[in-house]
Order: C-alpha cells, then sequence, then structure tokens
C-alpha cells in the first residue's frame, strides 16, 4: 500500500500499534475518540509522524466517524462490496473524515495489555499469545508484574501459565485452584512479602489481587533484559474432561534507560480504593485519591447534600495506577458534599466537608 504525504508516496515500513477484530468505541457527539494502544511505538519528534488508519466494517447505532459540512474540498472512502477492505480513498465527496492525533508519553511502568482474544484453552493443548513491545532502545527490565487478567476454566488447577522472552522463561502458575474459580484481575510479582498464589491462604477464587508465583518461579531472569521484543504468555492444560478460555492479560514493565538513566516509581494496586479526601474538612482546594487494578473508564464525581451534581472530576479511561484528583472549591458554599468514583467493577462515595 502507499499513502501520499506531501504530494509524495509513502512506501516505508510501518508499525502496528492498534489491531482489534472486534471493538467497541464510545464517543459523545463533537468529540474525538480516544484509542489506547495495543503495542506503545517510539516517536521521534525530530522526524515525520505516518499514520495509517483503517476501519474494516461498522455496526451498531450512531455515527461511524466524526464528519462535518464544512464547504470546500472533502474527501470519503469506497464502502462498495467490490473494494476490499483496506478502503482506498476516493475524489470529493459528501463529508471529511478528521482525525486527530495526541501523543502521550509512555510513563514508567507503563501497562500493556491484550483485550478481547477468546482464545480457547482445549484438553492436553497449549496455547500461545504474544505482546510485541516497542518503546525505543536502551531501555532495560528492571520490575514485572504480569497480569492475568481474565481467564476462564471449568477446572483450573488442570492449568500452567509460562511467560517468555528471548532466552528468559518461567512458570508462574502451576496448577492451582479448582472446579472453575477462575483467573480475574491476577497480579503475579516477585516479592518476598506477597503471599503465593496457590499456598494455603492464598488459593481463593477468583485470585483476584497480587501474588507471587508459584513454587519454583521467578521473574529474575527477566531483569535487565531488553523491553523490546516479543513477550509470549503460554497456558497449557494437561488434563482430560474441561476447557476454559484466554480473554485478557497484561504486561506492567518497570523500567531504566540505560544511557540516560531515566526511570521511574510508582504504584501497582492490587484492588480498587477510594480514600478520604485530605485535608477533610477543607477550604478551599482537597485532594482525592483513588486506585484501580486494570486499565478501565472512570468516573468520580463531586455531589451537594441534595444529591445534585456539581462537578465531575474524571470522566475518561485510566490505566491502573493510584490517581490524586485536586478539587478546587472556591466557587462553592460552605457545606458537606459527597464525592463518587463509579467504574465497570467498582463503585464508592465518601463524605467531605467544606468550611470557609
Amino acid at each position: 500500500r502507499q499513502m501520499c504525504i506531501r504530494d509524495s508516496w509513502y512506501t516505508g515500513p510501518l508499525t502496528t500499534v492498534f489491531n482489534q477484530t472486534n471493538v467497541n468505541l464510545i464517543a459523545t457527539s463533537g468529540n474525538f475518540v480516544s484509542i489506547t494502544l495495543d503495542n506503545p511505538f517510539f516517536y521521534d519528534p525530530t522526524k515525520s509522524l505516518v499514520v495509517e488508519i483503517e476501519q474494516c466494517g461498522y455496526s451498531g447505532t450512531g455515527f461511524n466517524v466524526f464528519t462535518t459540512t464544512t464547504s470546500g474540498q472533502k474527501r470519503n472512502t469506497s464502502t462498495t462490496a467490490s473494494v476490499p477492505c483496506p478502503h482506498p480513498w476516493l475524489n470529493t465527496g459528501a463529508f471529511m473524515t478528521h482525525t486527530g492525533i495526541d501523543i502521550t508519553p509512555i510513563t514508567n511502568p507503563f501497562s500493556l495489555c491484550r483485550n478481547s482474544i477468546n482464545k480457547p484453552i482445549l484438553d492436553f493443548t497449549a496455547i500461545r499469545d504474544t505482546i510485541s513491545v516497542t518503546i525505543g532502545s536502551n531501555k532495560v527490565v528492571t520490575d514485572l508484574v504480569v497480569r492475568i487478567d481474565t481467564v476462564l476454566h471449568s477446572w483450573d488447577s488442570d492449568l500452567s501459565f509460562y511467560i517468555t522472552k528471548g532466552s528468559a522463561s518461567t512458570k508462574f502458575i502451576n496448577r492451582v485452584g479448582g472446579s472453575g474459580d477462575n483467573f480475574i484481575g491476577t497480579n503475579i510479582k516477585d516479592s518476598a512479602a506477597l503471599c503465593q498464589i496457590g499456598s494455603t491462604g492464598c488459593n481463593t477464587a477468583p485470585f483476584t489481587g497480587t501474588y507471587r508465583p508459584s513454587v519454583g518461579g521467578s521473574f529474575a531472569g527477566f531483569i535487565n533484559q531488553p523491553v523490546n521484543g516479543n513477550w509470549i504468555l503460554t497456558i497449557t492444560d494437561t488434563v482430560g474432561g474441561d476447557t476454559g478460555q484466554l480473554r485478557a492479560w497484561c504486561l506492567v514493565i518497570r523500567w531504566q534507560d540505560i544511557t540516560s538513566g531515566q526511570s521511574g516509581t510508582t504504584e501497582l494496586p492490587s484492588y480498587y480504593e477510594l480514600k478520604q479526601n485530605y485535608p477533610n474538612p477543607f477550604n478551599p482546594s482537597t485532594t482525592i485519591k483513588f486506585s484501580i487494578p486494570k486499565g478501565e473508564n472512570v468516573k468520580l464525581t463531586v455531589f451537594d447534600m441534595l444529591g445534585q451534581e456539581v462537578k465531575v472530576l474524571v470522566n475518561e479511561f485510566r490505566s491502573a495506577g493510584v490517581y490524586e484528583i485536586n478539587f478546587d472549591a472556591s466557587l462553592f458554599s460552605s457545606g458537606v458534599y459527597f464525592y463518587k468514583i463509579e467504574t465497570e467493577g467498582f463503585t464508592d462515595t465518601k463524605k467531605m466537608l467544606l468550611v470557609k
């Protein structure tokens, strides 16, 4: 394929950074849709950024692209059955497709997830799934968390989980649980302070939380290895009679740049939490802290005593992490207020007092 850039054709290599066979995009009319990439990439701001966007098929309600009736030259795409996807740009048409690009720097650590995989886990088989990482050269691993976000199986103790990157490999979950316990938001991390998954006291369904690897498992072989490359998750089913499905998994990688020494610290939560604001009582501003164990849409709202919404502090997708949000109440009257967090898997409300 060729793309026209400043009256010339680009024919160089392209890196696939987002590829989903079935994705649900939700937009507010008049706003662009933001997409979290499957594979973050290294961007050199001194060079041109070439982006190719393809959409193969659409179903649903509302609009499938953000369009405008602005006068002047416009473009549309072929949607006829005779033209295979990707659809080529045609000449003038009724609408102009708008594409906005925001580049968000990779945080440290950063999360990479594979969602909506839906790979079947069958008897006496091994399935594999790969996350490819490309974040620029000179970055090495300083810490690793593997999150089995969703694995459903009718008998979990049939399963063993492995992670492989180059010559490094380890079995980090080995035949734990029982009948249909499942793995939902299961974080595995090397730490003596954590309970070992499958051991006494750490064998409770559905294994939501943070654990250290099964006996004999360790991520030590990945430390100081290059971040870039293919990270391969393997799940083996060694017993007959039960099946399951891999739906989602993530890598959380902390890294250091061996050239610049750049690194970072952050918290990786293993549970949902909405903390009490601080200070409380406050005048005129206060900080609200919350944590989410996986990436999802988060809404944080402030209400008055009558239950009326007075301020939306957060309403967007957030990656797994711990967040601090400032609430400035300079324009509000003294009194009791409530703040509420809403995610796909968690809701909580707390009270705070504004005193002027």
